[in-house]
């Protein structure tokens, strides 16, 4: 079994950090990676075939492996000006 945690950062700030991932195996081993946010095409389309794209190098196609995925994302927050 893996645990793959993704931590998503804003795609729309001035200069989008890159989204962290990190995987633990059963075997209690831990990696981490940096991806690059896809084009800004991609983001606003909401496809979501780059997080399939991520995953993939982690988990091989046709995999059994049961895998739990947790992902967090900014809140939405614009302030107000009255």
């Amino acid at each position: 079994m893996k645990f793959i945690g993704i931590d998503l950062t804003s795609a729309f700030a001035a200069s989008p950090r890159a989204i962290d991932i990190a995987v633990l195996d059963d075997r209690r081993n831990a990696r981490f990676f940096a991806v690059a946010w896809p084009n800004a095409e991609a983001v606003i389309s909401r496809d979501a075939s780059f997080l399939t794209e991520m995953l993939r190098a982690q988990v091989p196609v046709g995999s059994s492996e049961r895998i739990v995925i947790a992902i967090d994302g900014p809140q939405g927050c614009r302030e107000h000006n009255a």
